[in-house]
């Protein structure tokens, strides 16, 4: 007998021993109500700022005005975004700006004072930002 037919037999009397699969597996995930909106963003927010995270609030309106104020308070001057991010965002950015593609080469990103960057989701229970390589996302950079 090889080892190898030593190993398929354990396998086989494992599976005679092991009780039979439930048909219906149960689901019990957390369920209840959803929270609404501002509830849901005060508790993202708690959750970031636990990880340590700086949070700035801002309306899409003013979120090109923000994001130069935190940019330049934090003395970023070369700052990376991915190329489909909507340059309007950095419009009030006075610095140099790196739209990451392929002829940037890599030691030009290395250089970088910052990133600024799209996401597709967060979660608010978990406090994580989902990034999925979407061309507004800098997964890459």
């Amino acid at each position: 007998m090889t080892s190898r037919d030593t190993i398929l037999g354990r396998i086989r009397d494992a599976s005679v021993l092991a009780p039979p699969m439930p048909v219906d597996i149960p689901r019990e995930y957390r369920t209840g109500r959803v929270l609404p909106d501002d509830e849901r963003y005060e508790l993202f927010v708690d959750r970031l700022v636990d990880y340590k995270a700086h949070v700035h609030r801002s309306t899409v309106e003013e979120l090109p005005a923000t994001i130069a104020r935190v940019l330049n308070e934090r003395g970023v001057r070369r700052v990376g975004i991915p190329a489909g991010l909507d340059a309007s965002w950095l419009s009030e950015f006075d610095g140099e700006i790196v739209v990451d593609s392929a002829d940037v080469p890599a030691p030009d990103l290395e250089g970088l004072d910052g990133v600024v960057t799209a996401s597709t989701v967060s979660c608010a229970e978990t406090g994580t930002i989902f990034l999925d390589g979407n061309p507004d996302q800098a997964a890459g950079l």
